[in-house]
């Protein structure tokens, strides 16, 4: 998560963490590191979630100079903050 500090928008930042979280997820279905399969699947979804959060924030952050004007701009804070809890608990 370091690495997100040398990238310079917002926007990029988002993309950049979604493609390091992607690769996350490959790297560990691929080594499997834990003895349970529960786990290791159960891991794999995590870096999924991971994935699709950082993606999700990439498209809220598109600012255009003066304003933020993502795909969910105009939505309010309370319904952003409410989809985002609502998926990190499937």
């Amino acid at each position: 998560m370091s690495a997100l500090t040398v990238v310079d928008t917002p926007i990029r930042r988002g993309f950049f963490g979604a493609g390091l979280a992607l690769i996350g997820s490959v790297v560990y279905r691929e080594l499997s590191p834990y003895q349970q399969p529960t786990t290791n699947l159960m891991n794999l979804v995590v870096q999924y979630q991971i994935t699709v959060l950082f993606i999700y924030a990439s498209l809220l952050l598109n600012h255009d100079g003066e304003a933020y004007t993502g795909v969910l701009a105009g939505v309010d804070t309370e319904s952003v903050g409410g989809i985002i809890a609502i998926f990190q608990l499937r």
